[in-house]
């Protein structure tokens, strides 16, 4: 009788890490971000945390995005193929409302002071 062994060979199981895109009004606090970690096998404690380089002083022009950072606690991670998808962080313009007050002046008199409000 002849045996004759075979290979058995694991691959790598596919991760997905998606980031989800966010906005927010120039100034205003940062939202939490977040995102959505697809393919972990059961029993392993692979997580993600979700952040940017944007800060609430960001300009609103420029681009940014919204990155996914895996914490592995149980060292499974180098068992993974892992697909990091980022997202696209958004800062649009803040809302500015300008009121004037209402003036008076007597004819040929001096201009009166001019006043307002400025509510962001």
């Amino acid at each position: 009788m002849t045996n004759t062994p075979a290979t058995f060979t694991i691959t790598k199981a596919a991760l997905s890490v998606v980031a989800n895109a966010a906005t927010m009004a120039y100034g205003g606090p940062l939202p939490t971000f977040s995102g959505t970690v697809t393919g972990v096998i059961s029993g392993d404690t692979i997580t993600a945390s979700y952040s940017t380089n944007a800060t609430v002083t960001s300009p609103v022009l420029g681009t940014y995005t919204v990155t996914a950072l895996l914490a592995d606690p149980g060292s499974k991670l180098a068992n993974y193929t892992v697909t990091n998808t980022p997202a696209t962080f958004t800062i649009t313009k803040a809302a500015l409302s300008v009121v004037a007050n209402a003036a008076t002046m007597a004819y040929g008199g001096p201009l009166p002071t001019f006043s307002g409000t400025v509510t962001a």
